[in-house]
Formats: structure tokens, sequence, C-alpha cells
């Protein structure tokens, strides 16, 4: 059995900054339109233009494919900071680069992402996504770009009294709007079929999953394809 140490090391092997989860895992907010590959980054926009060509722009965006470029060049994308301190500070820091890099949804898959080339296509074996933002909940600790129910708070008493204002602030997109097509929906499920052999860990987020069809669809098509 390979040990946590070596398999480090295949890791570091492709290159000192190379990290599997900018290939394999991915979270999808298709209220407003944006991904990141690791919960560290900021999420990024989804060019429509590039959706519009091809539905797996939901995942592998042009920015995201540079980010992997520069990866496998060995150089450190500024958006993975968080780890590039862990590993810099004094001892052997194990960030989360090698912790997500030797997750089961990841690792086995290395010699595959290994052989691609950064521009060619993959298929996330990790994905999380988020219908939308409606919820009947307005928890304090949470976001109103996530809860209608904070968002409409917010609209009717103003932003809560905190320090830091991001915190309560939002902004509605035309993804938003009550009644129009969402983009992201619709290549949501132009691409769902063609990922679903791949995948190994699926999540649905909200908002509250439960008050969103889209959620019944998803269980409505795995159950048709078993």
């Amino acid at each position: 059995m390979t040990s946590q140490e070596q398999k480090f090391s295949q890791i570091d092997e492709v290159s000192s900054c190379f990290c599997i989860a900018k290939w394999l895992q991915v979270t999808i907010d298709l209220v407003h339109g944006t991904n990141h590959s690791c919960h560290h980054p900021k999420r990024h926009k989804i060019p429509l233009d590039q959706l519009a060509k091809d539905p797996s722009a939901l995942h592998n965006t042009l920015f995201k494919k540079q980010q992997r470029k520069i990866m496998l060049e060995g150089t450190r994308p500024p958006e993975c900071s968080y780890c590039w301190t862990v590993e810099d500070t004094e001892g052997r820091g194990i960030s989360d680069r090698y912790i997500k890099s030797t997750d089961p949804w990841a690792y086995p898959h290395l010699e595959k992402v290994k052989q691609l080339a950064w521009k060619e296509n993959i298929n996330p074996t990790y994905v999380e996504v988020m219908f939308d933002k409606v919820c009947n909940l307005a928890c304090s600790y949470c976001l109103a770009d996530i809860s209608s129910s904070i968002a409409n708070e917010m609209r009717k008493f103003g932003p809560y009294p905190v320090h830091n204002k991001s915190h309560r602030d939002f902004q509605e997109t035309a993804a938003e709007l009550v009644g129009e097509v969402n983009p992201y929906v619709e290549a949501f499920w132009k691409w769902f079929p063609e990922i679903l052999e791949d995948l190994e860990v699926f999540r649905i987020t909200g908002g509250e999953p439960l008050l969103n069809s889209n959620t019944f669809k998803v269980i409505d098509y795995l159950g048709s394809s078993v």
C-alpha cells in the first residue's frame, strides 16, 4: 500500500505546486454564474460566450485552464495563496493541496490527469452545485447571496450593522430574476449526463435544496439511470 508520504512525493513529481483539485473538483454557483475548484480561491465568473460553445465550461473555463497550465509549469497560482502560506511555514506543513490531491475522488486519477494537456477538458469527479438561493431561513451566520430570506430582510430593513459590510452585501444578477431562464442551469442539464459516469461525489447546496425543483429532477434522473 502506498504511504501518505509517497503519495505526496508523487504529487510533487508532477510539479511543486500541482493540485488535482484544479482538474477534478468544482463548486458551481448557478445563481451568479461562478465556479471554483477548491474552497480557498475566490470564485470566478463563467463567461456566457464560453458556455454557449461548450456546457463543460461550467467547470473547464479558460481561466481555470490557465491556472492548470501555470501549475504544471511549476508556478504558484496566486489564487491558491492559502496553501502556499501553509507550505512556506517552518516545519512540514501539510496543505490542502496535498490533502485534496490524495482524497479518494482524486488520487486514483493521478495518472489520467498527468497525461492531459493543460488546455484539454476533463470531467470532474467531485461536483457541488447551487441551483438557486431560495431559502425559508435567515440564519445569522449565512449570507444574502445564498439565502433569499436574508436578501428580503435586507431589502426591507437594510444591511445588518456589522463591521464587515461585504459579509452582508449582495448583488442581484440576471440569473436571479424571477421568471427569467437561467443559462447556467440550462447548461448544467446539457452537461450532467456527460459527467455522470465519472462522478464520485455529488452535492447539492443552496439556498435550501429541497425548495428547488432541480433537486428532485436530479433524483428522478439518477433513478432512471440505474
